[in-house]
């Protein structure tokens, strides 16, 4: 089973509603593979989206290459692009050339409109998908607030301080919550496995953080979520190949070689998320996931942009932060060596697993359209304060999850501030579990974190804030003992008797 490199830090303190939002539908651009003769039960799903989006375009893929069709975006310069095509076309080589080209259509590397697959195990289910989408929309009321996080324990990680900790966050915002927490190879699990999976009734929200193979996610298999009723769910799956629809490119050896293996469509987890009435995934083909995952829930959440949107922008922000100058998507092939682990001359940025990463969804559905307040630690005026500098620095340690702010403006400014900002960054991380505290006292470097940082590991069960810490504390000392707190507190003695 494919590793996964778990790293959920990414969900912050937010609060969400739905309500009417109208979108800009005059550069919307439908996708199909469809046959337009109504004789080909996809149709139905093509026509129930346009009636909902009124598109400019519907370009069918029937006669024409994707080349073709690329050329045809470049004129249209679209929005919203919908694929609406069947789940077997859904697989590594086709995303990754569908990536690609959409990332040409101007002179700049960068994805250019908001994109996303419409698709399900029947016709019908991709009709389900688009008329719940559009229920969405209507009414105000529609999606309820239950959120539920799966999070998997198995040998490498225990990630269920995860769910719980999330769990706290949306019930503190008068959500219903549930956790569930798969184990590997558990009798427990076994017992209680049909039981756990019906807390999944009627949630709106679902993330799932630990291993996948496409026909599983987090230890459960795909076909237990399809009897499950969602309520116009959201689901963020950080899983390995949890977009998979038919096939899975996998590697096989240490080489990365890949080896490709068919599951039962009636298993995929991803259509079974559909079947059961999810009208959005962020999700990825390929393996090791969760990072290009992850960081689209910030930007549909707390910047309040459409699905397609909100995949479109996170996965420029990385393009944008690698430096990346040209893409260049390379295929899966069988028997061959993984395009995902090639040196960075040829996979700049985790390219080739980025280009993966798709959302199941209409581009253009908008679920949490209102402002959410901010979530802050301290009061700034607090008499505890000393002086203006730590007035000013808990003033940036507020603004570092303010989706109004310019990403990373407030970590800026805080390192500029250098080691004057260093005593309040150390009280702030008693109590405060922003992991971007830690990350700040890294690229400070002052050796007065040392001490703070090795405490906090000590006391720190939630493993993604553990790696954080470890490399803050490899930054300051150029040493390397991982996320092992006592061999950090060995060396740190020693160092001071010195």
């Amino acid at each position: 089973m494919t590793m996964k490199y778990i790293i959920p830090w990414f969900f912050v303190l937010i609060f969400f509603t739905s309500s009417l939002y109208a979108i800009d539908q005059s550069k919307y651009v439908i996708i199909t593979d469809a046959k337009v003769d109504g004789r080909d039960s996809y149709i139905e799903a093509v026509n129930e989206l346009t009636k909902l989006r009124k598109p400019v375009k519907i370009i069918n893929l029937n006669n024409r290459t994707l080349d073709e069709v690329f050329e045809e975006l470049k004129v249209i310069s679209p929005k919203y692009v919908a694929l609406v095509v069947r789940p077997e076309l859904i697989e590594d080589n086709f995303v990754g050339k569908v990536f690609e080209g959409l990332t040409m259509l101007d002179g700049d590397p960068y994805l250019d409109c908001a994109f996303g697959y419409i698709t399900g195990m029947t016709s019908d289910d991709a009709v389900k998908l688009v008329l719940s989408t559009a229920r969405a929309e209507a009414s105000d009321d529609y999606v309820n607030k239950k959120f539920v996080a799966i999070a998997h324990t198995f040998a490498q990680n225990d990630l269920y301080p995860f769910a719980l900790q999330n769990a706290k966050i949306y019930k503190s915002y008068g959500y219903e919550t549930e956790t569930i927490n798969p184990k590997d190879d558990s009798p427990e699990w076994r017992r209680k496995a049909d039981r756990e999976i019906k807390k999944l009734a009627n949630a709106s929200l679902v993330f799932l953080a630990g291993h996948g193979m496409g026909d599983r996610s987090c230890n459960i298999s795909g076909d237990k979520i399809g009897g499950i009723e969602l309520k116009s769910a959201v689901v963020v799956n950080g899983t390995c190949h949890s977009a998979v629809t038919h096939i899975r490119h996998d590697s096989t050896d240490y080489n990365w070689t890949i080896a490709t293996t068919r599951i039962q469509p009636k298993k995929s987890v991803c259509l079974n998320f559909i079947k059961a009435g999810a009208i959005g995934q962020f999700a990825s083909t390929a393996s090791s996931s969760w990072p290009n995952v992850g960081f689209t829930i910030s930007y549909f959440f707390d910047k309040n942009l459409s699905l397609g949107e909100a995949l479109q922008m996170s996965t420029n922000d990385k393009i944008r932060a690698a430096g990346i100058k040209k893409i260049d998507i390379l295929p899966f092939k069988n028997g061959k060596r993984s395009p995902q682990a090639l040196g960075e001359d040829r996979n700049p940025g985790g390219i080739q697993s980025l280009a993966r990463v798709v959302l199941i969804g209409d581009p253009a559905y908008r679920p949490f359209p209102n402002e959410h307040p901010t979530v802050v630690s301290k009061d700034p005026g607090s008499s505890e304060l000393k002086s203006p500098t730590d007035k000013r620095v808990l003033e940036l340690i507020a603004k570092l999850s303010d989706p109004h702010e310019p990403r990373f403006k407030a970590m800026n400014e805080i390192i500029d501030i250098g080691e004057d900002a260093v005593p309040m960054l150390i009280r702030e991380m008693r109590t405060n579990d922003d992991w971007q505290i830690p990350k700040a006292l890294g690229a400070i470097g002052h050796r007065r974190a040392v001490e703070p940082l090795i405490t906090k590991l000590q006391r720190e069960q939630w493993s993604p804030m553990r790696e954080v810490i470890a490399e803050a504390l490899q930054r300051i000392t150029k040493k390397d003992f991982g996320t092992d707190a006592n061999r950090w507190n060995t060396w740190w003695k020693s160092e001071k008797i010195k």
